[in-house]
């Protein structure tokens, strides 16, 4: 006699939409902090210090010069391609910020430790200069030893750029003032605060410390007989919106 046989299926369904959608928002944000970061040309880092491993978000890869490569990023990796003074630098003031986090952990049972910012060089295979600033957090456990440290990189070099043509542009300025003797200003009216060159000044005989630039004190400085024509000269300059063209005397 044949038996027939029986058969017992046994299924589970798990309802996963909100963990999807928990996903889907994580992976959009995630690709917008990436957007963000490459636009603003600033990466983020995480260092676990018990395993020396670094982990770094893909701008930090561009920062340093890597473009689509990618590896397993330690300290010294993360060193290497910063000028020899900048490693000894950095090596020296992660030392002493994680001393002065460990002090701040037994003094006020500080558990983060924001350090200082730092500006080093890195140098590219191709020989190319970048410098960056870079930003970091100290986080300890309950213990208050470190257990990682976090922080930002940021490639400024355009703006140190920008910075140092600006500067050449005062010195410049400042030197053919002095030759010329002109003297130059800026009055904001809102605030009532005068900026003076270093060569006006001189013109006046006075030091920076000598005088609050504002206009009342302006006006203190100009001969008792020009200084009503001088006041209603400006007055009317700044109610007509015209330029002004005049002659006085100092004391």
């Amino acid at each position: 006699v044949k038996k027939k046989r029986e058969y017992l299926f046994i299924s589970f369904l798990r309802h996963i939409t909100n963990r999807k959608q928990a996903e889907n928002l994580i992976k959009t944000f995630n690709a917008k902090l990436e957007e963000a970061q490459r636009l603003a040309n600033i990466g983020n880092w995480e260092m676990d210090m018990a395993t020396n491993k670094v982990q770094w978000s893909n701008e930090m890869f561009n920062i340093y010069g890597y473009g689509n490569e990618r590896f397993e990023v330690n300290f010294q990796k993360a060193i290497e391609r910063m000028l020899p003074e900048d490693i000894e630098n950095t090596t020296t003031r992660m030392k002493n910020n994680m001393e002065d986090a460990m002090k701040a952990f037994k003094e006020k049972n500080t558990l983060e430790f924001e350090s200082p910012a730092a500006i080093y060089t890195l140098v590219w295979p191709d020989g190319s200069k970048k410098i960056v600033r870079g930003i970091g957090k100290i986080i300890l456990n309950t213990n208050g030893q470190v257990s990682k440290m976090i922080g930002t990189v940021q490639d400024i070099t355009e703006q140190e750029k920008a910075e140092n043509v600006i500067r050449t542009i005062n010195v410049n300025l400042a030197e053919a003032q002095s030759l010329a003797h002109i003297g130059s200003w800026e009055w904001d009216i809102a605030t009532n605060l005068i900026e003076w060159s270093d060569e006006l000044y001189r013109i006046y005989g006075l030091s920076k410390e000598d005088l609050e630039a504002n206009y009342e004190n302006y006006l203190k400085l100009i001969h008792p007989g020009d200084r009503e024509y001088v006041n209603e000269m400006v007055q009317k300059a700044y109610q007509d919106h015209q330029a002004f063209n005049f002659f006085h005397r100092i004391i």
